[in-house]
Protein backbone atom coordinates (compact mmCIF):
# COMPACT_ATOMS: atom_id res chain seq x y z
CA UNK A 1 0.00 0.00 0.00
CA UNK A 2 1.13 3.52 -0.93
CA UNK A 3 0.05 6.32 1.74
CA UNK A 4 0.27 9.84 -0.20
CA UNK A 5 -1.05 11.57 3.25
CA UNK A 6 -3.33 14.21 3.18
CA UNK A 7 -4.15 15.27 -0.86
CA UNK A 8 -5.02 19.06 0.36
CA UNK A 9 -1.69 19.58 2.46
CA UNK A 10 0.02 19.13 -1.19
CA UNK A 11 -1.80 22.48 -2.57
CA UNK A 12 -0.12 25.85 -2.80
CA UNK A 13 -2.74 28.36 -1.72
CA UNK A 14 -2.76 29.78 -5.85
CA UNK A 15 -1.24 28.00 -8.36
CA UNK A 16 -0.46 30.92 -10.44
CA UNK A 17 0.93 34.31 -9.02
CA UNK A 18 2.98 37.37 -10.15
CA UNK A 19 3.21 41.06 -9.93
CA UNK A 20 2.45 43.61 -12.66
CA UNK A 21 2.72 47.72 -11.47
CA UNK A 22 2.97 46.94 -8.61
CA UNK A 23 -0.70 45.17 -7.84
CA UNK A 24 -0.01 41.27 -7.25
CA UNK A 25 -2.58 38.73 -9.39
CA UNK A 26 -2.92 35.27 -8.22
CA UNK A 27 -5.07 32.43 -9.90
CA UNK A 28 -6.13 28.90 -9.71
CA UNK A 29 -7.43 27.19 -12.54
CA UNK A 30 -10.31 24.63 -11.86
CA UNK A 31 -9.29 21.38 -12.89
CA UNK A 32 -11.61 21.21 -15.85
CA UNK A 33 -9.88 24.34 -16.41
CA UNK A 34 -6.90 22.66 -16.76
CA UNK A 35 -8.14 18.66 -18.02
CA UNK A 36 -9.46 21.67 -21.47
CA UNK A 37 -6.59 23.27 -21.68
CA UNK A 38 -5.30 19.49 -22.26
CA UNK A 39 -7.70 18.61 -24.54
CA UNK A 40 -7.38 21.35 -26.87
CA UNK A 41 -3.10 21.14 -26.64
CA UNK A 42 -3.12 17.48 -27.33
CA UNK A 43 -5.88 17.89 -30.05
CA UNK A 44 -3.81 20.98 -31.59
CA UNK A 45 -0.58 18.65 -31.31
CA UNK A 46 -2.55 16.25 -32.98
CA UNK A 47 -3.70 17.35 -36.19
CA UNK A 48 -0.49 19.74 -36.72
CA UNK A 49 -2.52 22.92 -36.48
CA UNK A 50 -0.95 24.35 -32.96
CA UNK A 51 -0.30 28.19 -33.61
CA UNK A 52 -0.29 31.48 -31.61
CA UNK A 53 -3.27 32.18 -31.90
CA UNK A 54 -4.14 28.73 -30.26
CA UNK A 55 -1.91 29.56 -27.43
CA UNK A 56 -3.57 32.71 -26.67
CA UNK A 57 -7.22 30.91 -27.34
CA UNK A 58 -6.21 28.08 -24.59
CA UNK A 59 -4.33 29.97 -21.95
CA UNK A 60 -6.68 33.04 -21.70
CA UNK A 61 -9.30 30.46 -19.96
CA UNK A 62 -6.98 29.62 -17.37
CA UNK A 63 -6.21 33.27 -16.14
CA UNK A 64 -10.35 33.68 -17.00
CA UNK A 65 -10.37 36.00 -19.69
CA UNK A 66 -11.44 34.95 -22.96
CA UNK A 67 -9.74 35.52 -25.89
CA UNK A 68 -11.59 35.19 -29.74
CA UNK A 69 -8.81 34.22 -32.06
CA UNK A 70 -10.77 35.68 -35.47
CA UNK A 71 -10.62 39.04 -33.73
CA UNK A 72 -7.60 39.01 -31.62
CA UNK A 73 -10.18 40.36 -28.88
CA UNK A 74 -9.26 40.38 -25.21
CA UNK A 75 -12.39 40.36 -22.76
CA UNK A 76 -12.11 39.76 -19.32
CA UNK A 77 -9.78 38.36 -16.31
CA UNK A 78 -6.40 38.90 -15.48
CA UNK A 79 -5.88 39.29 -19.96
CA UNK A 80 -8.16 42.18 -19.55
CA UNK A 81 -6.76 44.08 -16.20
CA UNK A 82 -3.29 44.05 -17.06
CA UNK A 83 -3.73 45.29 -20.23
CA UNK A 84 -6.38 47.94 -18.78
CA UNK A 85 -3.11 49.02 -16.50
CA UNK A 86 -0.67 49.30 -20.06
CA UNK A 87 0.57 45.97 -20.04
CA UNK A 88 2.44 45.96 -23.46
CA UNK A 89 2.09 42.97 -26.39
CA UNK A 90 5.44 41.84 -25.00
CA UNK A 91 4.18 41.11 -21.54
CA UNK A 92 1.49 39.64 -22.57
CA UNK A 93 3.32 37.29 -24.65
CA UNK A 94 5.63 36.12 -21.82
CA UNK A 95 2.75 35.94 -19.36
CA UNK A 96 0.96 33.60 -21.80
CA UNK A 97 3.60 31.38 -23.14
CA UNK A 98 4.53 31.50 -19.31
CA UNK A 99 1.37 29.45 -18.43
CA UNK A 100 1.12 27.70 -21.44
CA UNK A 101 4.96 26.07 -20.32
CA UNK A 102 3.26 25.55 -17.04
CA UNK A 103 0.73 23.01 -17.94
CA UNK A 104 2.75 21.41 -21.15
CA UNK A 105 6.26 21.53 -19.59
CA UNK A 106 6.26 22.23 -15.65
CA UNK A 107 6.93 25.30 -13.35
CA UNK A 108 10.57 24.75 -13.70
CA UNK A 109 10.68 26.22 -17.82
CA UNK A 110 7.39 28.07 -17.26
CA UNK A 111 9.37 30.13 -14.50
CA UNK A 112 12.80 30.60 -16.49
CA UNK A 113 10.61 31.77 -19.64
CA UNK A 114 8.78 34.09 -17.81
CA UNK A 115 12.18 35.59 -15.75
CA UNK A 116 13.95 35.86 -19.60
CA UNK A 117 11.28 35.55 -21.81
CA UNK A 118 13.31 33.58 -24.26
CA UNK A 119 12.73 29.73 -24.49
CA UNK A 120 16.32 29.00 -25.47
CA UNK A 121 17.81 30.92 -22.23
CA UNK A 122 15.05 28.91 -20.14
CA UNK A 123 16.73 25.69 -21.36
CA UNK A 124 19.86 26.76 -20.85
CA UNK A 125 18.99 28.38 -17.07
CA UNK A 126 17.39 25.15 -16.67
CA UNK A 127 20.45 22.90 -17.72
CA UNK A 128 22.76 24.90 -15.80
CA UNK A 129 20.63 24.15 -12.66
CA UNK A 130 20.34 20.44 -13.25
CA UNK A 131 24.52 20.47 -13.65
CA UNK A 132 25.50 22.48 -10.83
CA UNK A 133 22.74 20.18 -8.69
CA UNK A 134 24.47 17.05 -9.68
CA UNK A 135 28.42 18.34 -8.59
CA UNK A 136 26.73 19.16 -5.32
Amino acid sequence: MTDFGQLDEQLDEYDISFTFKGEDYKVTPSAEQVLEFHRDYYNARKSDEDSGMGVWKRVAPLLGSKFNPKTAKISGGILEQIMEAGATYSQLERLVSAVHFKYVQGDDLAKAYFETGELGKAVDILKQKRNDSRQD
